[in-house]
């Protein structure tokens, strides 16, 4: 069976469509695996953290991924630079979409030097890689767990803390709703070859 060509245009779409669903999907996976309980005995329960962490990295970097096809980095070849450009316009997409969002990009993409910086001027050196932080006792315990942590899911919140820093799960997840409802439009623009 023949394969049928498709247009760049289209494979970009079809990317961003695949990497937004995927975040919703992990956002949604998470949302769940946060109200996981297990009654371990009469006032101890054990709650879900890796999963609920494993999700909520899966939903950043399709979401970064999303970004990079219409925001390149700013050293990007003319090439990246125009596709960027003609996808915009293709999704009509304007400067202050909420995926523009550079700051959760480099947090994901330039890991290591933000953590340099971090280890160099935490209030306490680094103690644990990642947690999730469950509301106890109504109170919030996330903004605490952050000078200790590289990464904190706050379920109250419903926000990542990435060495300090806060980004909202919810203005992520509509922005990548967004961007499937735009791709699908897109997609009705365009030509099966451009």
């Amino acid at each position: 069976m023949p394969w049928t060509e498709i247009g760049p245009q289209r494979i970009f779409i079809y990317y961003v469509m695949g990497e937004a669903a995927r975040a919703i999907r992990a956002f949604d996976e998470m949302d769940r695996l946060s109200g996981v309980r297990e009654q371990v005995q009469p006032g101890f329960e054990r709650r879900e953290l890796q999963s609920i962490l494993d999700q909520l990295r899966l939903g950043l970097v399709a979401s970064a991924n999303v970004s990079k096809v219409f925001w390149p980095v700013r050293n990007a070849s003319k090439q990246a630079r125009e596709r960027a450009e003609e996808l915009r316009e293709l999704f009509d997409l304007r400067e202050d979409h909420p995926a523009m969002n550079r700051q959760l990009r480099d947090a994901i993409e330039h890991f290591d030097e933000r953590l340099d910086r971090w280890v160099g001027n935490s209030p306490r050196p680094y103690l644990i890689d990642q947690t999730v932080a469950h509301p106890i006792d109504g109170r919030d315990h996330a903004e605490y767990l952050s000078e200790a942590a590289l990464l904190v899911y706050d379920i109250g919140s419903q926000s990542a803390l990435i060495l300090g820093q806060t980004f909202s799960i919810e203005t992520i997840r509509l922005a990548m709703q967004d961007m499937l409802e735009r791709s699908s439009a897109a997609h009705k623009k365009t030509d099966w070859t451009d």
